[in-house]
């Protein structure tokens, strides 16, 4: 996925930037519904392109780290439910669906929670790539 921004802030080679809205955005389905355009977002900038701030840039997210968010968003919470729901059916089988439920919910919302955490503690390696600087139209 690619996109582009206006940098606010460089520190060292992590730098912050607004992402742009784009004329791609007028036909998107989701335009009232998305939150990417105008919000902040760090990438790293491992080949020093951009000098200063106010430049506009490209960052793309690689396939890799797209494929590893999606597992820690959605994979994760999934397995645990399942996880969750098995175990309350093989410890609680008297009782129907009720503890199995309770416990496949509980795997689900700790599934989310490490997602978060996980997140919030993000690895530089993580963040997208700043591949080139845009000339000013």
């Amino acid at each position: 996925m690619k996109e582009q921004g206006t940098t606010t802030r460089i520190d060292g080679s992590v730098v912050t930037l607004r992402i742009d809205l784009e004329a791609n955005c007028a036909g998107c389905m989701n335009k009232e519904g998305c939150g990417l355009a105008g919000s902040l977002l760090k990438a790293q900038d491992p080949e020093g392109l951009v000098s200063a701030p106010g430049q506009r840039v490209e960052v793309e997210i690689s396939s890799g780290a797209q494929a590893a968010g999606a597992f820690w968003l959605l994979g994760l919470p999934l397995v645990l439910f399942g996880a969750g729901y098995a175990a309350g059916a093989a410890l609680f089988p008297a009782s129907g669906e009720g503890p199995a439920a309770l416990l496949g919910i509980g795997g689900f919302a700790l599934g989310i929670l490490a997602a978060f955490l996980l997140k919030r503690g993000s690895r530089t390696s993580a963040l997208p790539v700043v591949t080139r600087v845009l000339r000013l139209p």
